[in-house]
């Protein structure tokens, strides 16, 4: 043979576990880029403690969140960062 490897279980195994873990990179680089943004923005902001706050309605769908994203909305680009998250096994 010419130096490729024949795809066998364990190159697909290598090239399965290489794509998981480059999703994953992505999604923490979002949700980083995402809380950066978000503490730029609202990082002197004093938190209420006392009253609790849910999950924005806008947030609780894909159509939401990427509305926010195209906004630039931190929450969004947050959430969008857990959605890839997701999708990509972790």
């Amino acid at each position: 043979m010419d130096g490729v490897r024949p795809w066998g279980d364990e190159r697909v195994e290598e090239s399965i576990g290489k794509l998981l873990r480059a999703g994953v990179l992505v999604a923490a680089v979002v949700v980083m880029s995402g809380g950066v943004l978000y503490l730029a923005r609202h990082g002197r902001e004093s938190a209420a403690y006392h009253v609790f706050h849910g999950e924005p309605s806008d947030l609780r769908g894909v159509s939401g969140v990427l509305h926010d994203v195209w906004n630039g909305r931190a929450r969004g680009i947050i959430q969008l960062g857990l959605l890839l998250a997701s999708l990509a096994g972790a």
